[in-house]
């Protein structure tokens, strides 16, 4: 599965499956990195989504890679074009205007149960713990 997962971010595809039947608003897995155990999806609508929707969205996700239930963690995008890592250089541009700080909406830490809205921004920021039970037991 982590291949799947793999070949889905080498080739930007939509996992339409896994979304499909949903209304959720996460339309791809932009990126998966393998090294550091983080997906990095396009979820423009995550910051309005009941607690229920986000972790069926995570279920999902998680369902989707082969790897143990722990170490994980789920960043969300509006934008697959700003998907990634704030120190990586074809991002110095979005994040010297504040697009990438904009569009990195919230993070989701598999260890924890923690979701962090807006991460980034400290006047709208939000954490909550998502109960495990809703995220099949994690």
């Amino acid at each position: 599965m982590r291949a799947t997962i793999t070949l889905w971010a080498a080739l930007g595809l939509i996992p339409t499956a896994a979304f499909a039947d949903r209304d959720e608003g996460c339309t791809a897995v932009a990126r998966f990195d393998e090294r550091n155990n983080r997906l990095f999806v396009v979820c423009p609508t995550i910051t309005e989504m009941s607690d229920p929707a986000i972790a069926r969205v995570i279920t999902t996700l998680l369902a989707q890679r082969d790897a143990p239930a722990d170490g994980y963690s789920i960043s969300f995008f509006s934008r697959s074009d700003m998907a990634g890592y704030k120190t990586e250089s074809h991002l110095a541009e979005y994040l010297a205007s504040g697009e990438w700080r904009d569009a990195y909406l919230g993070e989701y830490d598999v260890d924890s149960g923690e979701l962090t809205l807006w991460p980034l921004m400290p006047d709208k920021r939000v954490v909550r713990e998502l109960s495990t039970s809703a995220i099949g037991g994690r």
